[in-house]
C-alpha cells in the first residue's frame, strides 16, 4: 500500500499553514528586493513562481529549487543572488507545527501487523527530501512505513505513474495487489495510471486551501474520513491486494 503524506498523514492547521506560506514568500522575495525590485513587484513575482511551479508539477515534474531560482531570475530580468534560499525553506518547514492525522499512526500499525507493506509517495516542491523526512520522523510516521518516494528527489511527480511504480518496486509489490491512499485528484489519477486502486481520504480536507474537488469520474470508489476506520475500509474484500 502506498500513501500520500501531506493532508493524508500529516497536515498544518490554517494559522500554521499561513505562517509557513509567509516564510516561504519571504525566503523567495528577499533576494529579489536585494536585487533592486520593490517589495510589491517582488511579491507578485513570487506568486507567479508558485503558479508556474504548480503547472510544471501538474505535468509530472517537480522543479528543483535551483531550477526555480533560474526561472525567477529570468522572469524578473535581474541577476539575483538567491544564496541560502533552500536552507531557509527547509528551516521554515522545520519550525512549523506539523500535526499527524488523528488515528493515522494507530491505523498504520494495524495495517502493518496485518501484513500490509507501506510506503509513501508524495509531491514536495518547496523543501528538500531531508527536511520532509525530518518532519515525518517527528510526526512518528517513519517508524511505520518503508520506502519514501518524494518528487523533489525524482525526475517525476504525481500525477505521473512512475513515482507509484518506483515505490511498489521498493516494496516488492505488484500494482494489481496494491492500494494508494491520498487526498487529491493527483493521487487518484496517478494511482490508476500505475495500476493501483486509489482510495480517497477526506478527513483533513477542511484544512486545505482550496478544498479538493473530485470530478465524478475521478473520485475513487473507496473513501474514508477517519483513520480509525481505515483498516476496515482498506482490507475489506481486498485479500488479493494485500502484500504479505
Amino acid at each position: 500500500m502506498t500513501l500520500d503524506a501531506w493532508y493524508t498523514l500529516i497536515y498544518l492547521r490554517t494559522q500554521d499553514r499561513e505562517r509557513l506560506e509567509r516564510l516561504r514568500t519571504r525566503a523567495w522575495s528577499g533576494p529579489l528586493v536585494a536585487a533592486g525590485l520593490d517589495r510589491a513587484a517582488a511579491l507578485r513575482a513570487v506568486e507567479e513562481l508558485f503558479a508556474h511551479g504548480a503547472v510544471v508539477e501538474a505535468l509530472g515534474r517537480t522543479p528543483p529549487i535551483p531550477v526555480q531560482c533560474a526561472w525567477l531570475a529570468r522572469h524578473v530580468g535581474r541577476r539575483v543572488r538567491f544564496g541560502d534560499v533552500a536552507d531557509r525553506l527547509d528551516a521554515a518547514l522545520s519550525r512549523s507545527r506539523v500535526r499527524t492525522a488523528p488515528g493515522a499512526l494507530e491505523a498504520l500499525e494495524r495495517l502493518a501487523s496485518s501484513g500490509v507493506r507501506l510506503g509513501v509517495v508524495s509531491n514536495v516542491r518547496f523543501e528538500s527530501g531531508a527536511a520532509t523526512r525530518g518532519v515525518l520522523s517527528v510526526a512518528g510516521v517513519l517508524e511505520h512505513v518503508g520506502p519514501l518516494v518524494l518528487s523533489c528527489e525524482q525526475p517525476w511527480s504525481k500525477p505521473r505513474p512512475e513515482p507509484f511504480r518506483l515505490c511498489l518496486r521498493q516494496l516488492r509489490v505488484r500494482a494489481a495487489e496494491a492500494l494508494h491512499v491520498g487526498d487529491l485528484p493527483y493521487d487518484a489519477i496517478g494511482a490508476r495510471r500505475a495500476g493501483l486502486e486509489p482510495v480517497l481520504y477526506t478527513g483533513l480536507h477542511r484544512w486545505e486551501v482550496p478544498r479538493p474537488r473530485f470530478p465524478r469520474l475521478v473520485r475513487p470508489q473507496r473513501t474514508f474520513a477517519r483513520w480509525v476506520d481505515a483498516p476496515t475500509v482498506l482490507l475489506r474484500g481486498s485479500t488479493s491486494r494485500r502484500a504479505r
